[in-house]
């Protein structure tokens, strides 16, 4: 506690987490869920981002896996996007109209709204986007 007062440092509960490292067996043994560090509680974890690593209790790294399938996932579908944008860049006007309406048909059909009822609004409902 001192040397963080003297170098001026707080401990931020908020941004701090902790883990214990263990087997099976040790881990359903403990039921610690938050710890007293310096008057601040810290909420016990079963895994921490470290470094860009995802770290679980038993270093079996099935939640680092996740987590970088998740974001390549994520990666894959942006880059979709932006070829199939850069693609529908070239259509004509009357192309682009047409998927539009085929677009807003199925918002209404999913939405079951009628004709009268303004197209935006359903859009922003299902959040979607217009073509």
């Amino acid at each position: 506690m001192a040397w963080m007062t003297a170098s001026q440092l707080l401990l931020n509960a908020n941004k701090n987490c902790g883990w214990i490292r263990g087997t099976m067996s040790t881990d359903s043994s403990l039921m610690i869920r938050e710890l007293n560090v310096l008057g601040s509680v810290i909420k016990m974890v079963n895994s921490a981002r470290d470094l860009g690593v995802v770290v679980d209790s038993r270093l079996t790294m099935t939640d680092h896996i996740a987590s970088v399938c998740q974001a390549a996932y994520y990666q894959l579908c942006q880059m979709r996007l932006y070829y199939y944008n850069s693609v529908l860049n070239t259509i004509t006007e009357n192309l682009f109209q047409l998927l539009q309406f085929v677009q807003n048909m199925a918002a209404m059909l999913i939405m079951r709204t009628g004709w009268r009822e303004h197209i935006r609004r359903v859009l922003q409902q299902l959040h979607w986007l217009p073509v």
